[in-house]
């Protein structure tokens, strides 16, 4: 009978303990369609939810792994109007692909992130503007000094002729002090707002990307359909988005990178992708970035003058074609530069037409160090000739008086 209550009891408490649910796990080595099955698009959460993404993993040709987002990974809301809310990585399965790895290799792999509506990013409570605040702050404890005051009364007993009588006197407030423990707020380290790229390689040709530099144009015979795009960022928490690179339709079109640093900053990055049939013709130039100089670059201008110093000796640049993944560039003449050198820019389009860009050098001509220093000798020569002139003439004077 015994037995019998127990398995009863433990029948009835199960009824009130809810089921355990499986949290998602981040995997690797699957197909696209696989990855894009799992990750989540465009996800209304109420509280809390375990957010999924979809990642392709591709190794450069450096021998290093990268990570591009093939879905949106901000393509969720909280609908408490939670702009910015907490985010942990709970399942990463893209973490097998770090450090070295045989170039040209790739796989997909997936990301579980815990989104929490009901906290801000930096973990502090999230005060709805139309409604009250849902979560405790999660943090240590601090121990402060509180002052407190007691009043202490004394009793004084005075004996009368008719008896004994009792008088209550006040004594002086006493202060004294005691610990008190107060929750703080959590504190986490500034997340980053890196959001410069290292790289950016579409079909294993590296487009020679630019910092600043936001606008490219790619071209595609018809029925290319999808590339593979890899950015290689410098901050390793920085996420990438990759938009309309896959099942492109069969005519000009655009790629959007979205670049989202750590902290919420993000940029974008804008891929035109234009169509031709047969191999393309294009050898056009789409910028030239200079370090040092400003060069007011046209691609449909081939002649440039450039004023440099005197002391370059060559040019560091990053030269951009309009079709990165078929022309080819040569640079000609750039070193030990000197007045009037000339600088030639070779482009060859896939079908072997060829571009030519020339920048003539002009150096300053420095001569205003000779003239400044001829100045110079000059006043102190000048300065002497006034010194000289003054103390022989004082010598002069002495030699009268006496």
């Amino acid at each position: 009978m015994k037995k019998l209550n127990k398995i009863i009891l433990i029948l009835i408490v199960s009824l009130f303990i809810p089921t355990t649910i499986k949290a998602y796990t981040g995997t690797y080595g699957m197909s696209f369609n696989e990855c894009k099955a799992f990750a989540d698009i465009g996800t209304l959460i109420k509280d809390s939810y375990e957010y999924k993404s979809c990642y392709r993993a591709m190794c450069s040709t450096t021998g290093k792994w990268n990570l591009g987002n093939m879905v949106s990974s901000s393509g969720y809301r909280c609908t408490n109007g939670n702009a910015t809310p907490y985010t942990k990585m709970t399942s990463d399965g893209c973490s097998k692909f770090a450090g070295s790895c045989q170039a040209n290799s790739g796989s997909y792999c997936t990301r579980v992130m815990l989104v929490d509506c009901n906290r801000n990013k930096d973990g502090s409570p999230y005060n709805n503007p139309n409604g009250t605040t849902t979560q405790t702050p999660i943090g240590t404890s601090k121990t402060v000094t509180a002052k407190t005051t007691t009043a202490t009364k004394k009793t004084v007993t005075r004996r009368t002729g008719s008896g004994t009588t009792r008088q209550i006197i006040p004594v002086i407030t006493k202060e004294t002090t005691s610990e008190v423990t107060r929750p703080t707020m959590p504190t986490e380290p500034p997340k980053s707002g890196n959001l410069n790229i290292n790289s950016i390689t579409i079909n294993g040709t590296d487009i020679k990307y630019r910092n600043g530099y936001d606008l490219y144009t790619i071209q595609l015979p018809y029925g290319v359909k999808d590339v593979d795009i890899i950015v290689d960022t410098e901050d390793e928490k920085t996420i990438t988005e990759i938009e309309g690179a896959y099942d492109m339709p069969d005519e000009d079109t655009t790629i959007k990178v979205n670049v989202i640093a750590e902290d919420g900053n993000s940029k974008t990055i804008t891929i035109n992708v234009t169509r031709y049939t047969g191999e393309s013709k294009d050898c056009t130039i789409a910028n030239i970035a200079l370090n040092d100089y400003d060069l007011k670059f046209d691609k449909n201008n081939y002649n440039y003058n450039l004023r440099v110093s005197r002391k370059t000796k060559s040019l560091y640049m990053d030269i951009i074609p309009s079709d990165p993944l078929h022309a080819t560039v040569e640079v000609l003449g750039n070193s030990n530069l000197g007045n009037n050198s000339i600088i030639t820019i070779n482009v060859k389009a896939e079908n072997g037409d060829l571009c030519t860009y020339n920048i003539e050098i002009k150096k300053s001509s420095g001569i205003w160090i000779p003239v400044v220093i001829t100045v110079i000798v000059l006043i102190i020569l000048v300065v002497a000739g006034i010194l000289i002139y003054r103390y022989i003439k004082r010598s002069k004077d002495m030699y009268k008086y006496e």
